[in-house]
C-alpha cells in the first residue's frame, strides 16, 4: 500500500448538487511545462518501484493508460510504454487515460514537454471548490469519461535530443534517458501542473477565470503563507510576483491532524521566472525527488517516481477515501439518540478508531464529538447522536484520520459547510419542480406527466386533478426514482373527455409531516393543455413569418418580430426556458398543422439562428454531454411517435454561433441588436434521403428545443420556411411553353390550354391548385378529349390573393405556375 494512489473521492449522499453541467462549461487548457536539457552529466540509476516488478510477474496493473504516437520510431515507442507501464503499477483510476506523444522538433534546450488537455472545476465530489483539476484526476475522481473521444495528457519528445532508448537503466554519459523524460512528463499530465505566470513584474493566475489549479492550492511560502490565497496576494499584483520569485516556495499537505502546515518539499522558484520550469517542479538539491527536478542531466537514468512526487499526486487527489452516506431527514417527535451508519471505502491505510461525527445544536457556536465503531465486514462505521429530546436544528459532518495523519471529511469542506436536519413540528410544505405539457394532438390520446418533488421529512402522495369543463378528475402519480423523488403518471384525457378541445390540470402533492403540508403546482389555477387536430394534407408549405398564422400549434414558440430583426420569425422565447427537473429536458414546439405528403427528391430548406447551450468538445447528440439541442422531427401517425428528420445540433454548428453564445447576456439588448440579425445560415434537408420517411409518406413536421436544467441562451429564430416548393423565392416558376394559363390575374376562372403538339394529345390531365401554404383547394382529373381542347375552372368562390396551379400528365409535360386572383 505505500505506493499505491487510488481511491474515488465521489461522496454519495440523497441530498449531494450534481454540478457536473457547470464543470463542463469551465473546462480550460494551458501552457506547457517543459523539461530543460543539462549540459552536465550524472551518471546514476534509480530503479522502478517494487509495484513494477510485481506487475511483471503478476500481470496485474492498477490502471489503465492508452499511448496515441504521433510520428514516433519504433524504438522510442517501446521506450514509452515502459514507461507508461511503471505508471499503471503505481497510479489507479477506474477510467482509461488518454495520451497524445508527439515525436516533434522543440527548441534546442527543451528535452521535452506537456500538459493536461484540459483543467475542470466545480464537480461533484471535488476535494476543493473553486480550483481546476487535470482531466484525467477529474475522470478519477467521478469514475466515467469527461473528455470522450480525446485524449487527457498532451506530451511532446525532441527528436533531435540524443536520446537512450533503452529501459535498463545503462544510460551513456553522452545521452539523455528517454524512460525519464516520459514518467517525467505523464507526472506534468496527472497534476503536477498550474496556471502561476509571471509577466512584466506582476503575477498572476493564467486562465480566464483567475483561479489556481489544485496543485497552485497547495504552494505556501516560508512564512506558511498559501500564495494562491487572493487576500493575501492579489492576482494580477506585484505581490504575487515577489512570491514566485522568492526562492521560499513549497507543496504543503492542507489537510493533516496537526495545527500546523507540513511541508511536502520545496519547489523551484528562481528569483528570475523560467516560462514552463517555475513552480512545477522540485529544487534540484532534493535527491529523492531528482525525477521532477526542472532540468535533466545526461546519464541519468530516474525509473522511479519518488516518495514525494507521489505524496503530491496524492495530496492533490489521486489519493483519497469515500464516503456513503444518505443524509438525516427532518422528523417531528424527539428521541433520545439517533443511530447512524456511514460506507467507507479508502486505499489509503486509515486509523480505524479516528472515525467521529462532530454536530452542533448551535450552529456550530459550540460542538460535540462522539466516536464511532468500525466493522471491517462492510468497511462500515457505527455510532449514535445524542439528541437528549432536543428540538431545533442539528448540524454535523464526519472526519477520518489516514495512518499518516491526513484528515478526510464529509462533507469534504466541512466545517465550512456542514449537513443538518431539523427535529419537532413541521410546517415546511413539499416543493413541486414540473416541466409543464403544454398540447397533445387529438389522435394521441394518452400523454406523460412527470415531476420532482422534494419535502424536508418525505412526500407521502403526488396526484394529478384533472379538469375538463368543470369535470374533475383525480389520477395518482407513482414514485419511479426514490432516490431523486421522482413522480410519473399516464394521463388518458379522451377516456372520459373525448370532445375536449382543451384540458386543465394541477399537480398536488401532500408530506408526511402531523398536519399533512401540501402544495400544489401551478400555485394558482391550473396549467392548460391544448388538443389540437391536424389539417388538411398538403404538398407543399412556405411561411416567411411577418404575419400572424394559425398554422402552428406553438409551445414557448412565437411568430413575431424580436429585438434586433427587421422581419418576423419563428422563434423561441428569449433566453428561452431551462428544466425544472434535473434529468429531464424542458422542450419548446412549434408543430405544423398541415401534414404533408412526401415527394422524391422534396427539400425542407429555411433560414436559422441557433444560439443554444454548446456540447462538450468531442461530445456526439445523444452522448451525456451533449446538453441542450435543436432538433427538427417529423410523425406518420400524427404525433403519437416521432422520428429525426435531423440529429439534434447546437451553437457549435457555426464559430459565430459558439462565440455569440458564450459571450451572450440576456440583458445586453444592445449586443443582441446590433449583431442578431447577421447571424442566419441557410438549412437545406432532403427529407426522404436525409431521414427514415418514403415517398408518399404523410408527415407531421415539428421544430423542437430541448434545454436541460442549468445553462440556457438565447434560442433558435427559424425563417424563410419552404417545405418541398418548386418554385423559387423570386417567384420564376418553372414554364413549359406548351401549356398556358390564362388569364393572369383573373377574377372568376381560368383557362387551361394544354396545347396542340403532341404533348396536347388527347389523354388523362392532372390539374391540382393550392394555396401557398400548400393545402390543395382544387384537384381534377381531365379527360382531354381532342388536341384543341381547353379546360375552364371556376374559382369565383376563392378569395384574393396567389394560388399555385400544378398540371401535369405524368409523362414529360408539367407546368408550375403561380396565379393571382383580383
Amino acid at each position: 500500500m505505500k505506493w499505491a494512489i487510488f481511491g474515488a473521492i465521489c461522496i454519495i449522499s440523497a441530498n449531494s448538487v450534481n454540478g457536473q453541467k457547470q464543470l463542463f462549461m469551465q473546462g480550460v487548457d494551458g501552457a506547457n511545462a517543459i523539461n530543460i536539457a543539462s549540459d552536465g552529466v550524472e551518471k546514476c540509476f534509480i530503479p522502478p518501484p517494487v509495484e513494477f516488478s510485481q506487475l511483471k510477474s503478476l500481470s496485474e496493473q492498477k490502471s489503465d493508460i492508452d499511448v496515441t504516437f504521433i510520428d514516433f520510431p519504433q524504438s522510442a515507442k517501446t521506450a514509452f510504454l515502459y514507461a507508461v507501464s511503471i505508471w499503471e503499477s503505481i497510479l489507479s483510476s477506474p477510467v482509461t487515460i488518454h495520451i497524445i506523444a508527439r515525436w516533434d522538433s522543440l527548441d534546442n534546450y527543451i528535452v521535452s514537454e506537456s500538459r493536461p488537455s484540459l483543467n475542470f472545476r466545480i464537480f461533484e465530489g471535488a476535494p476543493v471548490p473553486e480550483v481546476y483539476y487535470p482531466v484525467a484526476l477529474v475522470e478519477k475522481l467521478l469514475a466515467e469519461e469527461v473528455n470522450p473521444g480525446k485524449s487527457d495528457i498532451i506530451c511532446s519528445f525532441n527528436k533531435n535530443v540524443p536520446w537512450y532508448l533503452g529501459t535498463d537503466g545503462n544510460t551513456p554519459s553522452s545521452s539523455y534517458d528517454f524512460v525519464t523524460s516520459v514518467l517525467h512528463e505523464i507526472a506534468h499530465g496527472l497534476g503536477f501542473y498550474g496556471f502561476f505566470k509571471d509577466v512584466n513584474g506582476m503575477g498572476y493566475f493564467n486562465n480566464t477565470s483567475n483561479l489556481p489549479s489544485i496543485y497552485d492550492y497547495h504552494v505556501f511560502n516560508d512564512l506558511e503563507q498559501q500564495i494562491s490565497n487572493k487576500a493575501l496576494f492579489e492576482s494580477p499584483s506585484v505581490e504575487l510576483h515577489e512570491q514566485l520569485t522568492s526562492n521560499k516556495l513549497k507543496l504543503n499537505h492542507t489537510n493533516t491532524v496537526s495545527d500546523s502546515q507540513e511541508t511536502l518539499d520545496w519547489i523551484y522558484s528562481p528569483g528570475e521566472w523560467v516560462d514552463g520550469s517555475s513552480i512545477y517542479h522540485f529544487k534540484e538539491s532534493t535527491n529523492r525527488n531528482e525525477l521532477m527536478s526542472f532540468e535533466t542531466k545526461k546519464g541519468k537514468a530516474i525509473h522511479h517516481p519518488g516518495e514525494t512526487t507521489i505524496k503530491v499526486l496524492s495530496e492533490i487527489g489521486w489519493e483519497s477515501v469515500s464516503f456513503t452516506f444518505e443524509e438525516i431527514k427532518d422528523f417531528e417527535i424527539p428521541c433520545e439518540k439517533f443511530p447512524l451508519s456511514v460506507g467507507i471505502s479508502s486505499d489509503l491505510p486509515l486509523n480505524v478508531s479516528s472515525f467521529k461525527a462532530i454536530f452542533s445544536t448551535d450552529n456550530f457556536s459550540t460542538a460535540d464529538t462522539i466516536w464511532f465503531s468500525y466493522n471491517s465486514a462492510n468497511d462500515s462505521f457505527y455510532g449514535e447522536l445524542p439528541l437528549d429530546f432536543h428540538q431545533g436544528f442539528i448540524h454535523y459532518y464526519f472526519e477520518v484520520n489516514s495512518t499518516d495523519n491526513r484528515i478526510f471529511r464529509f462533507p469534504s469542506i466541512a466545517p465550512e459547510k456542514q449537513m443538518s436536519f431539523r427535529i419537532g413540528p413541521d410546517y415546511y410544505p413539499p416543493e413541486i419542480f414540473h416541466n409543464p405539457k403544454k398540447f397533445i394532438e387529438k389522435n394521441n390520446s394518452d400523454f406523460d406527466l412527470i415531476a420532482q418533488v422534494t419535502d424536508n421529512i418525505g412526500v407521502a402522495e403526488v396526484k394529478a386533478e384533472l379538469k375538463v369543463d368543470g369535470i374533475i378528475k383525480e389520477v395518482s402519480l407513482n414514485s419511479i426514482h426514490p432516490e431523486k423523488d421522482y413522480f410519473s403518471a399516464e394521463i388518458s384525457v379522451f377516456d372520459e373527455f373525448d370532445d375536449a378541445s382543451f384540458v386543465e390540470y394541477r399537480l398536488v402533492a401532500k408530506d408526511e409531516s402531523t398536519v399533512g403540508n401540501y402544495s400544489t403546482s401551478p400555485v394558482n389555477g391550473f396549467y392548460r393543455v391544448e388538443i389540437f387536430e391536424a389539417l388538411n394534407e398538403v404538398e407543399s408549405y412556405q411561411n416567411n413569418f411577418d404575419a400572424a398564422t394559425n398554422d402552428f400549434v406553438l409551445s414557448d414558440f412565437f411568430i413575431s418580430k424580436p429585438t434586433g430583426f427587421n422581419n418576423g420569425n419563428l422563434h423561441t422565447e428569449n433566453p428561452y426556458h431551462t428544466s425544472d427537473i434535473e434529468s429531464e429536458y424542458y422542450n419548446h414546439y412549434a408543430v405544423l398543422k398541415y401534414p404533408v405528403i412526401l415527394k422524391k427528391g422534396g427539400l425542407m430548406q429555411f433560414d436559422e439562428i441557433v444560439l443554444v447551450e454548446p456540447a462538450e468538445v468531442g461530445a456526439s447528440y445523444t452522448d451525456k454531454y451533449f446538453w441542450d439541442y435543436v432538433i427538427i422531427e417529423g410523425s406518420k401517425d400524427y404525433g403519437k411517435t416521432w422520428l429525426p428528420i435531423t440529429k439534434g445540433y447546437d451553437s457549435n454548428i457555426f464559430e459565430e454561433w459558439n462565440s455569440f453564445f458564450l459571450g451572450y447576456s440576456a440583458t445586453d439588448s444592445t449586443l443582441v441588436s446590433s449583431r442578431m440579425k447577421e447571424m442566419y445560415r441557410q438549412h437545406k434537408i432532403n427529407i426522404i434521403e436525409e431521414s427514415t420517411f418514403k415517398e408518399e409518406d404523410v408527415v407531421v413536421f415539428r421544430f423542437r428545443l430541448s434545454s436541460d436544467k442549468a445553462v440556457n441562451g438565447w434560442g433558435w429564430a427559424i425563417d424563410n420556411l419552404e417545405i418541398q416548393q418548386t418554385y423559387t423565392s423570386s417567384d420564376k416558376l418553372a414554364k413549359n411553353g406548351n401549356i398556358a394559363v390564362f388569364p393572369n390575374p383573373f377574377s372568376n376562372s381560368i383557362n387551361i390550354d394544354y396545347g396542340s403538339t403532341e404533348y396536347g394529345a388527347p389523354g388523362n390531365i392532372e390539374i391540382r391548385i393550392l394555396d401557398l401554404t400548400g393545402k390543395v383547394i382544387y384537384t381534377e382529373i381531365w379527360e382531354k378529349q381532342s388536341f384543341l381542347d381547353t379546360k375552364e375552372i371556376d374559382l369565383s368562390g376563392l378569395e384574393k390573393g396567389f394560388y399555385l396551379v400544378n398540371i401535369n400528365n405524368h409523362h414529360s409535360n408539367r407546368l408550375i405556375q403561380k396565379i393571382l386572383k383580383k
